[in-house]
């Protein structure tokens, strides 16, 4: 679609023009009117550009925001894209052959201004749910994301576009409330998750009174696409959370490791690692620790969570049986969390006895979603460890 606009831009026309000079004030209202029926011809190409350019808005705006200005903007751009999304169906529900140029005006920019509000809104979920996820826990969440955006640029057909709009709010507001209402409860677990499953679909379902309200015809023509694909986007949400996929929103993972050794004192937690991983190993999780037999192992990690949240954090470990091709629990330790330190909530946990071979720790939220996790090889050896010591 970029390279559409440049290619337009290029070959602009000049109807009007004598030597280069402005139009005549008399034609304005008819160069208005090629203009209005060329953007109506290629909405679909104008809608992808006002959609990446949402895109862009927030990836340059919604990562230095404070989180009380982000709630602000994911609400104003879901009122925008609702309040676009219904006055865009009334026009095209009310069309006819004598409309005016303000009419036809408005169903042209109304349809790409929900674009570009759906473009923020999708942007800023998939920035803050990429922000809270392991990716390769969370890819299948994140894969529904892409999803969303590809969709976006197939599905704008005058027969599916109230549908993919429809579907599009109900997904952004979906996200948006398992994002806010932890925030306002300050807690998270299935009950939470639960309420806002509940809300999300009773202010969906408010949404589908005013279309129909608003262009019974139109809508009743995609309501079945529209309940259908509402429905499946439900059951992906929370067969995603059930499972572990989904991230668990507002959390996120600052720092996790597996240490020698572990004490706290004062504001620091001191610890001694064998030596610092490469980018490559902290990319791909790969560590080998050499334990002398009797030796302890402890887990660190801190989890950022707004202020006034609270929550439990659990530490699991397990370790990989190759004959059964499984992971197996040796160790669950849960403990509070309370949030508001920008550097986030620091715990720990210790595990004895382990047995050589490949492990991972586990940072869980208390409906086991995980915020992070650390993967490493346990060797053995008789001979003494060298060490290093860090300040977290």
């Amino acid at each position: 679609s970029l390279a559409w606009v440049a290619q337009l831009v290029e070959h602009s026309p000049e109807e009007g023009r004598v030597g280069g000079s402005s139009p005549p004030p008399s034609t304005s209202m008819n160069r208005f009117k090629r203009l209005l029926l060329w953007a109506d011809r290629n909405e679909r190409h104008l809608g992808a550009v006002f959609f990446v350019f949402g895109f862009i808005t927030d990836i340059l705006t919604f990562g230095t925001l404070d989180i009380q200005y982000v709630n602000f903007l994911f609400i104003g751009y879901l009122a925008v894209t609702a309040i676009a999304t219904l006055i865009s169906h009334y026009l095209y529900s009310h069309e006819s052959e004598t409309d005016g140029t303000l009419k036809k005006s408005c169903k042209v920019i109304f349809p790409l201004l929900a674009q570009y509000a759906i473009g923020s809104l999708l942007s800023g979920t998939l920035i803050f749910y990429t922000k809270s996820s392991t990716f390769f826990v969370s890819w299948p969440f994140l894969i529904l994301l892409a999803l969303i955006f590809i969709g976006n640029e197939f599905f704008r057909t005058y027969k599916h576009r109230l549908t993919f709009q429809a579907v599009q709010l109900f997904f952004t507001l979906y996200a948006y409330i398992l994002f806010a209402l932890p925030l306002e409860l300050h807690t998270l677990g299935r009950s939470t998750f639960l309420i806002s499953t509940a809300v999300s679909s009773a202010g969906f379902i408010f949404f589908l009174i005013l279309l129909y309200l608003v262009g019974k015809t139109r809508f009743i023509e995609s309501f079945f696409e529209i309940v259908v694909s509402s429905l499946i986007l439900v059951l992906a949400v929370i067969g995603s959370y059930f499972t572990g996929i989904l991230p668990p929103l507002p959390l996120t993972l600052k720092d996790a490791g597996v240490y020698h050794s572990l004490q706290h004192t004062g504001t620091d937690y001191i610890v001694t690692t064998e030596q610092q991983q490469t980018w490559y190993e902290s990319l791909f999780n790969q560590e080998t620790v050499h334990l002398v037999p009797g030796d302890s192992l402890y887990g660190y990690s801190s989890v950022f969570a707004p202020g006034a949240f609270q929550t439990d954090i659990v530490h699991v470990w397990e370790r990989y049986v190759p004959e059964k091709k499984t992971w197996v629990l040796a160790s669950r330790i849960p403990f509070s969390l309370s949030g508001g330190r920008n550097g986030g909530y620091r715990g720990y946990s210790e595990i004895s006895n382990l047995i050589p071979g490949v492990w991972r720790l586990s940072v869980l939220s208390s409906s086991n979603q995980v915020i992070g996790r650390v993967h490493f090889t346990v060797a053995s050896t008789n001979e003494p460890v060298g060490v290093i010591t860090l300040t977290k």
